[in-house]
């Protein structure tokens, strides 16, 4: 069975444009924002305290992309400069690497 990517945005309403063959997600251009793609069949962190370090690691390298268990992390517009944003981000992480529902964080933050 194929399993399917899940992805979030952090921080602004998407544009989803639709094509032949993908949906598009549009972030604008003067928004910071991060995307976090989910991978259902990879192996998961089951240590808070991990999820947090790498992504004080990411913040720190200002990474534009990296990983975190199942999820990678896709930074736009200085995302790193806010940091509602970033913890928004690690409880995010944190409740999607560890289990639990998923948190609803703003009402921009969420597809």
């Amino acid at each position: 069975m194929e399993r399917t990517w899940i992805a979030r945005i952090v921080g602004v309403h998407p544009e989803f444009i639709e094509t032949e063959t993908d949906d598009l997600i549009a972030i604008p251009s003067s928004q910071p924002a991060f995307l976090v793609t989910t991978n259902p069949g990879s192996a998961a962190i089951t240590n808070p305290g991990e999820v947090a370090l790498l992504l004080c690691r990411g913040q720190r390298e200002q990474r534009v992309v990296f990983q975190v268990g199942r999820a990678i992390v896709y930074a736009f517009n200085n995302a790193w400069g806010s940091t509602v944003l970033v913890e928004d981000l690690l409880t995010l992480l944190i409740r999607q690497q560890v289990g639990g529902p998923v948190p609803t964080l703003r009402p921009q933050s969420r597809i």
